[in-house]
Parts: structure tokens; C-alpha cells; sequence
């Protein structure tokens, strides 16, 4: 099935708060049960100029967030978020959006690709088979780390 991916605009924050909420409740609701909306969407519209998001047939399906970090003369790329709906999962459109953003970020000058993913999550096992290699293991997340050549 084609997808096109393009760069998220204001018109997609719904859906990257929804997929937000459905994947990394543990990071956004407060230790009191609390969650401000209002403060994750101005999050999320700032974060729109890293932000691209997938469709197919007009629907999105998934996205991605990103971030530039430059750290002791080294540039990292950190993958804050990539995400697919869980009805669209297992049809290769995760690797697909990977790919996407490893291009988009292979022509930055970056040395690693960083990421941590939630204990939670089901993608400890997807990591590795993109080149990724377990660096940490905290309470919340497992910390991911791929050389870029």
C-alpha cells in the first residue's frame, strides 16, 4: 500500500497527541495521575519543524519527532518519538518511516542516532534489527544507540 510522508503541519497535532497518549502514557501523565493538555500541544507545535507523519489513503497512521543535539563537538540525532498505529503495525510501515528519517538526518553531519523506549513498549526487539545496540537500561526506558558511518 503506498504511504506518503510528509512534514507534520498544525492540522496533525490531533493525531501525534493521540499516538503520544497511546504510547508513551508513562512520559506524559504526571506521578499524580495529571496530564496538561494544553502545555503537550504547544510541545507538540514546536516540535513541528522535526515532526513528519505517514498516511495512507489521506488517514495518518503514524509519525515521527526528532531532535539535533550537540554534545562535546559531537552531533547527536535523538528519535524522541516513532509510532504507528497499533491496527497498521506488522505490514513494514514502522521500517519504512525509520528509513525515512534516517535519510532525512544522514545528511545533518550526525555521528549517532539516540533513542530510549519505554520498558512498556513492544519495540525492544525492533531496535536491534536497525542497526541499534542497547546502551542503558533505566527504571522507565531502555536506552538505544546506532553509529552512523
Amino acid at each position: 500500500m503506498k504511504t506518503i510522508i510528509s512534514q507534520a503541519t498544525k492540522n496533525d497535532i490531533d493525531f501525534m497527541l493521540e499516538m503520544d497518549k497511546l504510547n508513551f502514557e508513562d512520559y506524559i501523565i504526571g506521578l499524580d495521575g495529571s496530564f496538561d493538555e494544553t502545555k503537550w500541544r504547544r510541545h507538540l507545535n514546536d516540535d513541528l519543524p522535526r515532526a513528519f507523519v505517514m498516511k495512507k489513503h489521506d488517514q495518518s497512521i503514524g509519525y515521527f519527532r526528532y531532535s539535533v543535539i550537540d554534545e562535546n563537538s559531537e552531533k547527536h540525532a535523538y528519535l524522541r518519538v516513532i509510532a504507528i498505529k497499533p491496527d497498521q503495525q506488522g505490514h513494514g510501515y514502522g521500517y519504512t518511516l525509520y528509513q525515512y528519517f534516517e535519510s532525512l538526518v544522514s545528511g545533518l553531519n550526525i555521528e549517532t542516532i539516540k533513542l530510549s523506549c519505554p520498558l512498556s513498549s513492544n519495540a525492544h526487539d525492533w531496535y536491534p534489527k536497525l542497526g541499534f545496540h542497547l546502551t542503558e537500561e533505566k527504571d522507565l526506558a531502555k536506552c538505544f544507540e546506532k553509529q552512523m558511518s
